[in-house]
């Protein structure tokens, strides 16, 4: 287990600069946005450990009870076939309501991620949501876990259930300490993904929060692993330079230390920077759509809170 006083984290106490790095206390209040996110069930549970609300997910949230008779008014999507044509009586299958359902962030804060035009870092806009979604979670009786990685060091929070489970995320999110002066890799986001894979449990509810640039094909194998045994939400954090180009100019850019510059005025530049990043993005959306992974963006500018909402339950065919 990463601690605070090893190397990449921040010591307790530092304060954080604003759009570049997330305090304690920013992420905190976040609790008092996030009520509603997701609606609350409109069916009760009798049982004592049962979640707060049913899965948003098609498929999951529900565990096997019994088979018994068919019975006027049972859902005949729920017929057990094998059951019915041994005994040549329809037979039903029965489930309860999950008692407890893991809910993980994964949240990339590497390099790409460690850039902005409007608002904040992509990485700051990633922690806040993800600290949302976990408040939101806890919120419906979820324990919450996450990883969370750069291109150097790898941190895996164990799902915990009532505050503690937010409280620790946040504690290390405000703790993390990007290197600028480490080198970029997508060897960080495959191992994390392959962790992710081994380590959580099938029928678990898991959103990843990155930019996807650096998302090769073993990382998309062990992300489309992941979602055969588990609900999988891929949140792509872009700002808005990304989607749209800015108009011709001349644009010097730095990450506070070494500095570039980029050049607009040519149209064939402004194209193939358009052709590129719509590429990109289609081939990621083609491949979450054949995997069953659910995706959305969010953009460094948008309203967190409207914005999850909206294509939450679109996504999910939930209102909220």
């Amino acid at each position: 287990m990463l601690s605070a006083k090893k190397r990449g984290f921040r010591k307790e106490g530092s304060q954080s600069i604003k759009g570049v790095t997330v305090s304690i206390s920013e992420l905190t209040i976040l609790r008092l946005q996030c009520q509603s996110i997701f609606r609350k069930p409109s069916v009760k549970t009798s049982a004592p450990l049962a979640g707060g609300y049913a899965s948003p997910f098609r498929g999951r949230g529900m565990d096997f009870n019994e088979v018994r008779v068919y019975q006027p008014g049972d859902d005949v999507r729920n017929i057990d076939w094998r059951v019915t044509a041994r005994t040549n009586k329809t037979h039903t299958k029965l489930f309860v309501e999950e008692r407890e359902r893991p809910v993980f962030v994964m949240v990339d804060l590497g390099p790409t991620m460690q850039f902005a035009t409007r608002v904040a870092f992509k990485s700051v806009i990633a922690s806040k949501i993800a600290v949302l979604l976990a408040w939101a979670a806890d919120g419906h009786g979820d324990r919450v876990g996450a990883f969370l990685f750069d291109n150097t060091q790898h941190l895996e929070l164990k799902p915990l259930g009532g505050k503690k489970g937010v409280l620790k995320l946040i504690h290390f999110l405000a703790a993390w300490k990007f290197d600028r002066t480490s080198e970029e890799s997508s060897k960080n986001f495959t191992d994390a993904l392959l962790r992710a894979h081994k380590g959580i449990r099938s029928g678990s509810l898991v959103y990843i929060l990155s930019d996807f640039y650096n998302i090769g094909k073993k990382a998309k194998s062990y992300l489309a692993q992941l979602a055969r045994r588990n609900d999988v939400v891929c949140i792509s954090v872009q700002d808005p330079i990304e989607v749209a180009f800015p108009e011709s100019g001349y644009y010097e850019f730095t990450d506070g230390k070494n500095y570039g510059s980029i050049d607009t005025r040519m149209k064939k530049n402004r194209e193939q920077f358009i052709s590129h990043a719509n590429d990109r993005r289609s081939a990621f959306n083609q491949f979450c759509t054949e995997s069953g992974i659910h995706h959305l963006s969010v953009l460094t500018e948008d309203d967190l809170v409207k914005t999850l909402q909206l294509k939450l339950a679109k996504k999910t065919s939930l209102k909220t």
